[in-house]
């Protein structure tokens, strides 16, 4: 396990916001680095206006708009309600100064899922505890039905770069959710997997089945379709805003696997997401003032000036 790399064995879908192969600073796609589901932008996240908007370490999202995954809708991610689920989300954020909103970090579906479809959302509430949740539901509308619903006991914390994972299969009966490095072990073993499947596209910012619910507000029951919006430019203009990243919230990195990585494996990224992101990271630098090469890793490729390298000695605060 090399120490700048993640773990590669069933890594299915890797974005980094650092990494110049997945975002190289101009467009309206965060590209997938193994091919498989880019991220769609509602707009250029160069500018800084843009919600989300790219700092060159992340995306930072101003509370209105989220990332949609491209090719999600039908295959992988609908194996996560189903018997012999396995599969890891393991991810690097920046919270904001408040969690007024809930927070879907990955999301299929949503808490009630309409057409009594099946889904997952890995996601931090703005309870008072804020704790990070996985739940996995099947082909019902409540609670009581979920396969997996876990929430981990240490709380999420404002103005923090935090690494945030979920492991699990249905099959070993191996659960894992970690917050940084605190592990919570449950079992993995699904209650009444799904025989459905989800029709939404998997998010990052919202719930899966917000597509399907445009103009909906969240005091009305999210079965109740009040408008279908097909131009996806529409889609992002959802007044829907108590579903959205609380303003300032900044993703890093996402990574998903088809298999239930293990303690060691979650161990070697938290230290390889610590190392690139966290402030004081080994890794995490302010951008220079002045252009600077970057390889295909998001570092430097040219030996610094006196200055620059005065300058990047002072641990990224964003």
């Amino acid at each position: 396990m090399h120490p700048d790399t993640p773990i590669d064995r069933g890594l299915v879908m890797h974005l980094d916001a650092a990494d110049v192969r997945s975002y190289a600073g101009e467009g309206m796609l965060w590209r997938d680095l193994k091919g498989n589901f880019d991220g769609e932008l509602p707009g250029d996240a160069s500018n800084s206006r843009a919600d989300p908007h790219w700092t060159g370490r992340g995306f930072r999202f101003g509370g209105q708009n989220f990332i949609r995954l491209l090719n999600s809708q039908h295959g992988f991610f609908k194996t996560f309600a189903n018997a012999g689920a396995k599969f890891t989300i393991d991810c690097c954020f920046t919270t904001a100064s408040a969690i007024n909103n809930p927070h879907f970090l990955l999301a299929d579906g949503a808490h009630g899922n309409p057409f009594a479809g099946a889904g997952f959302t890995f996601y931090f509430f703005n309870f008072e505890n804020h704790n990070l949740r996985l739940s996995v539901q099947n082909n019902a509308n409540t609670e009581l039905t979920r396969a997996v619903h876990v929430t981990h006991p240490k709380p999420v914390p404002t103005e923090r770069t935090l690494r945030a994972a979920v492991s699990i299969s249905d099959e070993t009966g191996i659960g894992y959710a970690v917050l940084d490095d605190e592990v919570c072990e449950f079992d993995g073993r699904y209650v009444q997997p799904a025989t459905e499947q989800s029709p939404y596209y998997v998010h990052i910012g919202a719930p899966g089945n917000i597509e399907y619910n445009a103009g909906a507000c969240i005091d009305t029951h999210v079965s109740r379709l009040d408008l279908a919006i097909d131009d996806f430019g529409k889609r992002m203009q959802i007044p829907y805003g108590r579903m959205r990243f609380h303003p300032g919230f900044e993703m890093h990195a996402m990574l998903v696997y088809d298999r239930a990585l293990d303690r060691e494996e979650l161990e070697h990224n938290r230290e390889y997401l610590a190392a690139r992101f966290f402030p004081g990271g080994t890794r995490s630098y302010e951008l220079p003032a002045e252009p600077q090469q970057r390889d295909i890793y998001g570092n430097r490729s040219t030996r610094p000036t006196r200055d620059w390298a005065q300058q990047s000695k002072t641990p990224s605060r964003s």
